[in-house]
């Protein structure tokens, strides 16, 4: 239930649009900051821009959004989920 909101706005927004989802990106705290995130989402992306798909994910993270946004994602809705008062963040990022 708490999910609910996040997945009844993830199934709307992709209604009838080509879509991945990207349901979990991370990597190890011992590896961070070496560009083995970028490199992830950069091959996620290009597969997306290949097969001319929209890449659509949500994050807790306020400063994932601004890193989000330089791959060019767009902010499509910011909710709070119920229960836990956690923010999200849900993105999109079409194909160019």
């Amino acid at each position: 239930r708490i999910f609910n909101p996040m997945e009844r706005d993830r199934f709307e927004y992709t209604a009838g649009l080509s879509c991945h989802y990207l349901q979990v990106l991370g990597v190890g705290s011992d590896h961070q900051g070496q560009g083995h995130g970028g490199a992830l989402l950069r091959a996620l992306i290009d597969e997306c821009e290949t097969v001319r798909r929209h890449l659509y994910l949500e994050t807790e993270t306020e400063s994932n959004v601004a890193l989000y946004e330089k791959f060019g994602f767009r902010v499509v809705k910011k909710i709070t989920l119920p229960v836990v008062e956690l923010p999200m963040w849900e993105m999109d990022r079409a194909p160019t």
